[in-house]
């Protein structure tokens, strides 16, 4: 994946790569974004085979959670944005997550479940992982 967006980035720099409702991102950032998510999840400390949860609304940031899932060797697990926090919990207890990962607009019933679950929370936006 990054020969490819590091490819695309050197043709298109300032093409968009990735798009919602709220603007665009570029060949040229996306790049950095991936490489830095990707990292943070293999610094997690997550043990081999364990997931990571996404619960976040449909954007950007969703799709390069679940792509830095996919580059750092992690299944992701898609949850539905309009789970409440005790129904967020039961998944993450059932599926075995290790992380949960958020968007802005899920960062409080996620942060409720992820506390209920004992698992650490990373809030993605913008691409920029930030561990609460």
């Amino acid at each position: 994946m990054t020969i490819a967006t590091a490819s695309k980035a050197a043709e298109t720099p300032e093409e968009t790569a990735l798009a919602d409702e709220r603007g665009g991102i570029p060949w040229s950032y996306l790049g950095s974004i991936l490489n830095r998510a990707t990292n943070a999840l293999l610094n997690a400390g997550l043990d081999p085979g364990q997931r990571i949860a996404v619960f976040a609304e449909n954007s950007a940031e969703t799709m390069m959670g679940h792509l830095a899932g996919i580059l750092a060797g992690i299944s992701t697990v898609p949850v539905n944005f309009h789970l409440t926090a005790a129904e967020l919990q039961y998944i993450l207890e059932d599926s075995e997550a290790g992380l949960l990962m958020v968007g802005p607009e899920t960062i409080e019933v996620g942060l409720e479940a992820a506390r209920a679950a004992n698992i650490p929370l990373v809030e993605c936006s913008s691409g920029v992982e930030n561990l609460v």
